[in-house]
């Protein structure tokens, strides 16, 4: 059993008398919040457990408490809490000196390369606009975490506290919040924590509004530099983008009062996918010095100038073609330092030699990037950017016409669009939508993987979902054409390594669609006669 300090039983007892607390009420609650069981406590009474509940449930009563459930111990504990922290507080100034670096979770710094526009600007915006929240947004490997610790060196001087939270394993709310509340007050709370986890979702939720109360308070009262990296792990997968998990709801709410409420500190947060909290607060087109709470950078590749410094910093040769692999990799910082080792260890470090392999070879590094984010979206997002990888530029019209199997609303697919648009997957150009060359061309490949294994694996029509939802176009003397990348993966199948057998499953899945009504079979007889004859000429 844990003693509960001398100055919290005096602010408890305060409180008891405030809400008029019986003697017995109070010795009750004090060996409840020391953690004995209604059994213990019934022992040492000497009555009955229904007794001790009772009793307990009028403590509770006064004290506002009327919720039902496990919980309610736990509620009053960190309301007690709060009070009992909130007095130390007011007698006890906070000292500045000295500062306060929590980076365990940091990467290392490492080579930085260029971006110093972005963080001047980024500087300006924390240090003279007081940005509260930020969040600095981009594709995978753009940079974005890199960035922020080149940001935390040049700034952490004007901050109490500095502390760096990676979130890629989705840790629970209660427990980051606890920690950042521990770390802020010195460890000199009550020490009560959360002993078990709350049983419903209105227990959860009281709990992480008083966690985020408490936060707030220390916000205000220090000056804080707290980063929330990877923050899209706690998103919502297969749904529109900025969406929480149940259990990670906390987090969004937080967010929102961050940017809405006052106080002296900064948040800042990195994310492949805009967080709705940020898209409803911030502002865009903001004078950079002008007091701002919310604001969010894009971040986009590096600038030629900035990433020829990774291929030099790889000794890497052939340097006329140096800006072909960059614009490749749009300046992509990550992608670069990936090919730049592969182009090292298989090539001699010679980028002309990579240059003359297949566009898919040259930018496989992204094929895992494309992947990961692929599994994050809905069914119909993905049928967008296969659209998009078939048809390069299309417009909200030209997409809806192209949905025949099944048919989409206009509204679902501006939602999409959006959604799609806030991952930053797809870019505008006037009135139509298109995919970055890179992007493009890692998705056109990953689509000839599905469309293979649909044919190798058909027994149903609902084997051959993307077979029917969508329509490869035989672009004419195009290497990387959906029909020749198509045909040369079959080949590659050891099923099909005979243009016969091909011919045979083919004509195999023309079979079963005869006689169906195009509803029901969308493109896929389109298909398949495409690709017969492209076979049958061989």
């Amino acid at each position: 059993m844990s003693q509960l300090p001398q100055d919290f039983l005096k602010q408890l007892t305060t409180e008891a008398t405030k809400v008029k607390l019986s003697d017995e009420e109070l010795r009750t609650l004090i060996v409840a919040l020391e953690g004995l069981s209604i059994k213990e406590i019934a022992e040492r009474e000497d009555i009955s457990e229904v007794a001790i509940q009772k009793r307990l449930g009028k403590a509770y009563k006064k004290f506002g408490i009327t919720s039902s459930g496990p919980g309610k111990l736990m509620e009053l504990k960190y309301q007690l809490e709060s009070k009992y922290q909130s007095q130390i507080e007011v007698k006890q100034e906070f000292q500045t000196e000295g500062k306060h670096y929590h980076l365990e979770d940091a990467p290392q710094p490492t080579n930085f390369y260029g971006r110093e526009e972005q963080v001047t600007k980024i500087e300006t915006w924390i240090i003279k606009g007081k940005c509260q929240l930020l969040a600095i947004l981009g594709k995978g490997g753009i940079g974005k975490t890199a960035l922020s610790v080149e940001l935390i060196e040049r700034i952490k001087g004007n901050f109490d506290y500095v502390i760096w939270r990676s979130l890629r394993n989705a840790p629970d709310f209660i427990k980051i919040v606890g920690d950042l509340i521990d770390i802020l007050s010195g460890q000199s709370t009550t020490q009560l924590k959360v002993e078990n986890e709350p049983t419903t979702e209105l227990e959860r939720k009281k709990i992480e509004n008083e966690m985020i109360s408490r936060l707030i308070q220390y916000l205000r009262k220090r000056r804080c530099l707290i980063i929330l990296d990877n923050l899209e792990t706690i998103l919502k997968v297969n749904d529109f983008v900025g969406y929480y998990e149940g259990k990670d709801k906390g987090y969004g709410r937080l967010l929102k009062r961050l940017g809405e409420e006052k106080h002296q500190s900064c948040i800042l947060i990195t994310s492949r996918e805009k967080p709705r909290e940020i898209a409803l607060l911030a502002q865009e087109e903001i004078e950079d010095e002008k007091i701002q709470p919310v604001r969010f950078l894009k971040l986009e590749g590096l600038k030629k100038e900035e990433a020829i410094k990774i291929l030099e910093a790889k000794k890497l040769s052939g340097e006329d073609m140096w800006n072909r692999l960059i614009k490749l990799y749009e300046g992509n910082p990550l992608g670069l330092k990936l090919i730049s080792t592969t182009i090292q260890q298989l090539y001699g470090g010679d980028v002309s030699e990579i240059l003359n392999q297949t566009l898919s070879y040259v930018v496989r590094g992204f094929g895992a990037i494309i992947k990961e984010q692929f599994k994050r979206m809905t069914s119909l997002e993905q049928e967008i950017v296969y659209w998009l990888a078939l048809e390069s530029r299309l417009s909200i019209e030209n997409l809806k016409e192209k949905f025949i199997s099944p048919p989409r609303q206009i509204d679902d697919i501006l939602n999409a669009l959006q959604s799609l648009n806030d991952r930053y997957m797809i870019e505008k150009e006037g009135a139509n939508w298109n995919l970055q060359h890179t992007i493009r061309e890692c998705v056109l490949h990953q689509f000839v993987e599905h469309i293979c294994q649909e044919i190798k694996g058909f027994q149903t029509m609902e084997n051959i979902k993307l077979m029917r939802s969508h329509k490869f176009t035989d672009r004419n003397n195009e290497i990387n054409s959906p029909i020749k990348l198509i045909e040369n993966k079959l080949y590659s199948l050891e099923d099909f390594r005979s243009t016969e057998k091909v011919i045979a499953r083919l004509q195999e899945i023309q079979k079963i669609l005869e006689g169906k009504s195009q509803l029901e079979i969308g493109y896929a007889d389109e298909n398949v006669r495409e690709l017969l004859e492209k076979f049958q000429r061989k």
